[in-house]
């Protein structure tokens, strides 16, 4: 006698606001796309969801830009002479910089990323 699995018991996102509706939805994936999951079933159920009537909660904007978005902002300086930092400088060249923020312009953070622009930072030296 063959045995069946057990169906595993859905699960709804925090930001649904209709879980009865997306129940429905991920009931009808299981039929038309099977067991496991994907990412086309995924959005499907997304799809099936909202063409139900359902609504996600909105998003909460934050304030603060993250990622590469931070790191445009930040105000960038030259270590070795504190001028803003545009890249690349006038003469060609690559300066040294680092953000101020939070940082302060430290001798051993001006050679550092002095160093690092000349191509002499910290390399690992590997013996045989």
């Amino acid at each position: 006698m063959g045995t069946r699995k057990k169906e595993k018991p859905i699960t709804v996102p925090s930001s649904v606001l209709s879980p009865e509706l997306y129940k429905q939805a991920v009931r009808e994936a299981r039929v038309k796309f099977g067991p496991l999951g994907s990412i086309p079933r995924s959005a499907w159920i997304v799809k099936r969801y909202q063409a139900l009537g359902g609504t996600y909660e909105p998003r909460k904007k934050t304030s603060k830009p993250k990622g590469i978005k931070a790191w445009f902002k930040e105000n960038w300086i030259s270590a070795r002479d504190g001028t803003p930092c545009l890249r690349p400088s006038s003469d060609g060249t690559y300066r040294p910089c680092y953000p101020t923020k939070g940082k302060k312009a430290t001798p051993d953070r001006k050679k550092r990323a002095v160093d690092r622009s000349r191509g002499r930072g910290t390399k690992t030296v590997f013996s045989r």
